[in-house]
Order: structure tokens, then C-alpha cells, then sequence
């Protein structure tokens, strides 16, 4: 019983740091998810509290999507670094289990963890705007590129960072307002402050996708209100504003039309450097049809001189880390079988979820915002991609429940 609370305890910590280690690097990220696997497999050896969690749906699928990568990998023989690699998805999963775990363990865990990567996002958004503004961060690195690093340094994710944390944290402005009647305003001011910051960092994909996310959210609040609208009327005219204002702004988005995306006049993607990629992807999808080329071995397969007729004029910037894109990452790397196994996940971790409030609105909406199939992407299966992917799945997983407010706590009922 004591070796069980202990887990608990150090399983407590080792989530409310994920926020942190997020901003920390690679290293210390990595570091935290492995130690978070072997303190919940720890954790299965002397309580069947934890091994009953082995037994969700969603979790076995995932662990046959683990099998179909290892097979993967040694049908093509792809070696024995291909397969640490797609033993590495573990990580992911026993991540989501473990936040479920501390969270039903403890609801003032979530709200808890919900505040510590709140505390993360604003300083990052501070920091941000001092960069934008004085040329600098707080930390003295210098805002010398069109798009801002905050405390990433020389990594240019403030923008995807926030895109993909925004609506996670957005629940606490119903847990401290609710019972006020302004609290849509709150939200709003929250959206808009996301929205400014994710515009002036200049990465384009995640600025467009959040702005997706805030149009659905005020789609579905005008089906009940049309007043809901207005927030979004002034959402799209602030970016007009800062568009017209901001040269760098203005450069970075008109860049769009650029070769790189092929949104030219004639709309020729095929021939862009992303179309490059979405191409040899297609390629290694149809020589690998049912469980693709392996975990990660895009990088590698991409490269081959077979692929280099591919009908593209960017043919020769067609290798690549991963291909940009969330469905031809997962055909290539993992076949039809490997989507059938992912599709089969999210459907698990929605089945039964019932949209009944605004709280599950947020969640549903982020996750769409990281699974979005349109456009290009980082690979889900990074280390710092993939773990915001598999924190919406545990919170998914952990808020099918209703939420309820009782003696001034929210409470899952």
C-alpha cells in the first residue's frame, strides 16, 4: 500500500512537469516520458489499480499498432534502430494512461496541471511579445528571423506551441468565471491574446489552424446565440489590423504564394517542395502498401534515387524527416494498417464522449487541431509533437465524465 502511494506521488510530479519539460528540450522531455513509462509499469507489478488501466480499449489498440511497427520493421529489414524507434511509441501511451491515472486518482489534479501549463503558455506569450517588441527576449535572444523562438532559441515553434496548448488551458476561465456573466468575454480576450501572439510568430500553418479552431468554437456558441459571432467578426478584424500594420507580419503570410507551398495562380502544389514530399510519401505508400516503410524510415526511403522521378520540379528536395503531413506520415511509415489502428484510437477515445458542454467543446477542438488531415504538419511521432497529441488523449479519455461544479470545486460526476 505504501509502495503504491509513493508511485502515485512521484507519477503526480513527473505529469505536472510535462509543461515544463516541453520548453526544457529534447533530452529533459524525453528523459520525463521514459521515466513516467517505468513508474506506471512499476506501478502495474503490486496494483491491479494500475493494470486494470492496461485493459482500456484504446490502449490495445495502440499496442497493436506498437506489434505492426516492429513487424514493419523487420519484414523490411530496416534494422535494429527502426525498432527502438517504434518501441518509443510506448512512451506515448503509457503517457496518456498515466495523466487518466493521476487525474481520476485526484481531480485537483487536473485543474493543478491545467495551471502549471497556463503559467508555461503566458510566459512563453510574455516572452514572445517582449521579443517582437525590443528586438530581444528576457533571455537575450536576438528577433533576427521572420519568425519568433521566445525560450526555444534557435527552434521556431512559438507559434505551433501555442496553437496546440491554447485549448487545453482555456477550461480554467469556466472554472474561475463561471459564475460570472461575463465569462465569454473572458474566453474571448484569452482567444484574442492567443491569436495575436500565434500571428506575430509568423509560423503560418499553426496561426491558420488555430484560427480554424476559433471559428468552429463560435460556429457551434452561435447555433445558440448569434451574438457569438461579433467575437469572431473582431477576432478577423484584428488580424486585418495587424496585417496592414505589421511589415514583417504582412511579408511572412504573403509568403504563402511562395514555391515552397505552390499556391501560385495555378495552384500547382505538385511542383512545391511540400508537394515534393506528399508525392515521394504516396510513392513509398503504394511499394509498402499494408504496413509501410517503418517508424521514422521516411528519412531514409525518401532519399533513394527511385523516387527522384517523381513529377515534381522539386524532386530533388523531396528527402526528407517525415513527410509534412499528418496522413501520408502515417500511410508511408505505417500502411493502411497502421491508419486503420490510428483512426481506431481517436474512435475510441470519442466513443461515448458526449459535447454537452463547453469544457468538452475545448478538448475536441484541440484534438482536431492537431489531427487536422489539411495542410502540412510536424511528424506525430517526435517526441515533442507526439506528447501534445497523447496529453489531449489522456485528458479526452479522462473528462468522459461530467463535469460539475459542487461547493465551489469542479468535480467529474
Amino acid at each position: 500500500m505504501k509502495s503504491k502511494i509513493l508511485n502515485d506521488k512521484i507519477l503526480k510530479y513527473l505529469i505536472f512537469f510535462i509543461p515544463i519539460s516541453l520548453v526544457a528540450g529534447s533530452l529533459i522531455l524525453n528523459l520525463n516520458l521514459v521515466i513516467i513509462s517505468l513508474f506506471f509499469l512499476t506501478g502495474t507489478l503490486f496494483s491491479s489499480y494500475y493494470r486494470n488501466y492496461l485493459k482500456i480499449d484504446w490502449f490495445i489498440i495502440g499496442l497493436i499498432f506498437l506489434l505492426l511497427q516492429i513487424i514493419s520493421s523487420l519484414i523490411n529489414f530496416s534494422g535494429i534502430d527502426s525498432i527502438i524507434r517504434s518501441v518509443g511509441f510506448l512512451k506515448f501511451l503509457f503517457l496518456a494512461l498515466s495523466i487518466k491515472l493521476v487525474f481520476e486518482n485526484d481531480h485537483k489534479n487536473f485543474f493543478l496541471f491545467l495551471k502549471i501549463l497556463s503559467a508555461v503558455i503566458i510566459f512563453i506569450i510574455i516572452d514572445s511579445l517582449i521579443q517582437y517588441f525590443f528586438g530581444q527576449n528576457i533571455f537575450g535572444v536576438k528577433y533576427d528571423h521572420p519568425r519568433l523562438s521566445s525560450v526555444f532559441v534557435d527552434t521556431f515553434v512559438v507559434g505551433s506551441f501555442l496553437s496546440k496548448t491554447g485549448f487545453l488551458v482555456t477550461p480554467l476561465v469556466y472554472f474561475y468565471f463561471d459564475k460570472l456573466r461575463n465569462k465569454n468575454i473572458y474566453v474571448f480576450l484569452w482567444f484574442l491574446l492567443l491569436f495575436i501572439t500565434i500571428l506575430l510568430s509568423g509560423d503560418r500553418m499553426p496561426f491558420l489552424v488555430f484560427v480554424m479552431g476559433i471559428t468552429l468554437y463560435y460556429f457551434i456558441k452561435s447555433l445558440k446565440s448569434f451574438k457569438h459571432l461579433l467575437f469572431l467578426i473582431l477576432i478577423y478584424s484584428t488580424f486585418l489590423i495587424v496585417f496592414i500594420t505589421s511589415p514583417t507580419v504582412s511579408e511572412r503570410f504573403k509568403e504563402l504564394t511562395h514555391e515552397q507551398y505552390g499556391l501560385s495562380k495555378t495552384l500547382d502544389i505538385r511542383n512545391s517542395q511540400y508537394g515534393a514530399h506528399f508525392l515521394t510519401a504516396y510513392e513509398i505508400f503504394k511499394k509498402y502498401p499494408i504496413l509501410g516503410v517503418g517508424a521514422k524510415n521516411f528519412r531514409a526511403e525518401s532519399c533513394k534515387s527511385e523516387y527522384e522521378n517523381i513529377q515534381s520540379a522539386q524532386a530533388n528536395r523531396r528527402c526528407s524527416t517525415h513527410p509534412h503531413n499528418i496522413v501520408f506520415e502515417i500511410l508511408s511509415e505505417h500502411g493502411i494498417a497502421g491508419m486503420i489502428c490510428f483512426i481506431l484510437i481517436i474512435f475510441f477515445i470519442l466513443k461515448n464522449l458526449k459535447i454537452n458542454d463547453d469544457i468538452k467543446i475545448f478538448y475536441l477542438i484541440s484534438l482536431i487541431i492537431y489531427i487536422w488531415p489539411i495542410g502540412t504538419s510536424g511528424s506525430i511521432f517526435t517526441s515533442w509533437n507526439g506528447t501534445f497529441l497523447w496529453i489531449n488523449i489522456g485528458i479526452l479519455s479522462f473528462i468522459k465524465k461530467k463535469l460539475i461544479l459542487k461547493n465551489e470545486n469542479w468535480v467529474l460526476k
